[in-house]
């Protein structure tokens, strides 16, 4: 077996199991790296050690250099974290018709970009969700193979030379650990294949949920319809929601003022 179909093979168990931990709750990614990440730190320590003593070409035409290196999947499989769920979140503001998840993508936005996705995994969420566990666990798996072909098959981009932070946004990832812009390619490609895996399931979604929502509460499936299809009550929502944010932080910024004063008397 060549070492590049080795490699596939661990590749897809971790990412595999990650997933399937994590459906249950268990932090997939930490149980995972307590087996593979040796491995693959081996791979990249020995990338480094013959990019640095022969430069890129050369250590690539030795042969000896690995693709299977530290964190490649967090570069371009677990992107925004772990199930790939930044895609899920541009897929929600899209397609989702629930009130409650787009407002939730626009906390859970910033942290996702830099692969914090604990709002996403515990806030919809994903978390024993019979619903999204399809793409939630197919999603990375698919994703393996466009690095697999661009890498060790078509060897298109370059090994990983870099050991960055597990926090560095995925498509900088992708770039700087491999010390190449081409890195690019594989990456929208995967996190392609993960938004079009997430959207017919929140299709799915949809209907289920306001198909529950108008046999539980008739009254509130009423309102939320309503939201969806009346612009002006949609804004005026969406106004009235706008100034209790703005009254409670302005009573917050009155107690801290109050407090303070009270303090320095």
């Amino acid at each position: 077996m060549a070492m590049s179909d080795a490699g596939l093979g661990l590749a897809i168990i971790s990412i595999f199991f990650a997933q399937f931990f994590w459906f249950f709750g268990v932090h997939g990614a930490n149980v995972m790296a307590a087996i593979f990440d040796p491995i693959f730190f081996m791979v990249t320590a020995i990338n480094i050690a013959l990019y640095s003593t022969l430069g890129i070409e050369a250590a690539i035409a030795t042969g000896e250099m690995g693709y299977w290196g530290a964190n490649w999947s967090k570069w371009f499989i677990d992107i925004g974290g772990s199930g790939g769920t930044l895609s899920l979140i541009a897929a929600t503001f899209i397609f989702s018709r629930r009130r409650e998840y787009k407002e939730l993508s626009k906390y859970a936005t910033p942290p996702g970009l830099f692969g914090i996705n604990e709002p996403v995994i515990f806030g919809w969420p994903l978390v024993l969700n019979g619903i999204y566990a399809v793409p939630f666990i197919l999603g990375p798996l698919l994703s393996i193979f466009p690095y697999y072909i661009f890498g060790p098959v078509l060897k298109v981009i370059n090994p990983p030379v870099i050991i960055l932070p597990w926090t560095t946004p995925s498509i900088l990832g992708a770039v700087l650990a491999n010390l190449d812009w081409k890195s690019i390619i594989p990456f929208f490609i995967c996190f392609g294949i993960q938004f079009a895996l997430w959207v017919p399931f929140i299709f799915i979604d949809n209907k289920n949920h306001f198909k529950k929502l108008k046999l539980s509460n008739p009254e509130k499936y009423e309102l939320e319809m309503k939201y969806l299809k009346d612009k002006d009550y949609r804004m005026s929502v969406k106004a009235e929601i706008k100034a209790k944010n703005l009254a409670r932080k302005e009573k917050a910024k009155a107690r801290k003022l109050a407090a303070a004063k009270k303090k320095d008397d």
